[in-house]
């Protein structure tokens, strides 16, 4: 469980859906903008085609993530085939993005540059108390990931008995500690400029791409840094040591 719900915790949704969620009412501001009826009808069906394009999506992260969890959970499963398996979630999301790339040029083709400054004005515009909501939604989130780390080196250590290879797997935890923190404070930067990126009003393919790719890498090198700290944590425990680990990991994120 601790990889996908880690990446919740840290990167929180990742992107997809953000030029549907950062555009509030987005298909009522089309309805209200683009007079001809033709293109408006074409517009929101492609929203509609967006929006169900991610909703299959997630259903598809849920099945591959709760694959890769359980692959996770087996000391028997190699760092490599580990990883094997955690492509096949990353290429699902790549393909995602690809889709929403297509999706979003055909809507910025069908609609003018006027009608559509006009349907994001009011995202440009960031309020004083969206930006008080957003810095509370960030210093939670904080707080979530330092009571999560501390709770999950509680639960790694106290089930280690050798003290040698338990100080072992805790200088590993606290070194992948330290990087996912960095990885915090990039991620917030990134999320900015991919916000920013998706209401300029014509970007390119190969623009709307490089966006995608800093979240999409960024998660990639996350992964490579857990199956490290999985790797050190299954070379200093037994098997029964491992299994309750593992244990109390599910029991403490589904609690």
């Amino acid at each position: 469980m601790l990889l996908g719900l880690l990446f919740a915790l840290i990167f929180g949704s990742g992107g997809e859906s953000e030029f549907v969620s950062s555009v509030p009412n987005l298909q009522k501001e089309v309805k209200r903008t683009v007079t001809d009826k033709a293109r408006k009808d074409s517009i929101l069906v492609l929203i509609d085609r967006y929006e169900a394009a991610i909703k299959d999506y997630e259903k598809e992260k849920d099945r591959l993530q709760e694959k890769v969890n359980n692959v996770s959970a087996d000391r028997s499963i190699s760092t490599e085939e580990f990883l094997s398996h955690y492509d096949e979630y990353y290429h699902a999301r790549v393909r995602l993005i690809s889709s929403l790339i297509d999706y979003r040029l055909m809507f910025q083709q069908q609609i003018t540059e006027e009608e559509l400054l006009l349907v994001i004005e009011d995202a440009i515009v960031s309020s004083a108390d969206k930006r008080r909501e957003k810095q509370i939604r960030e210093e939670e989130t904080e707080d979530n990931l330092n009571e999560a780390f501390s709770e999950i080196h509680d639960i790694i250590v106290r089930n280690i008995a050798d003290p040698d290879k338990s100080e072992t797997v805790t200088q590993s935890f606290y070194d992948f500690e330290r990087t996912m923190y960095d990885y915090v404070d990039t991620s917030r930067d990134t999320k900015a400029d991919r916000t920013a990126s998706l209401l300029i009003t014509n970007p390119t393919r190969e623009e709307l791409k490089a966006m995608y790719e800093q979240s999409s890498q960024l998660k990639y090198q996350a992964a490579q840094d857990f199956a490290i700290l999985r790797e050190k944590v299954i070379q200093n425990t037994t098997g029964r040591e491992w299994k309750q680990i593992n244990k109390e990991l599910k029991a403490f994120f589904n609690s």
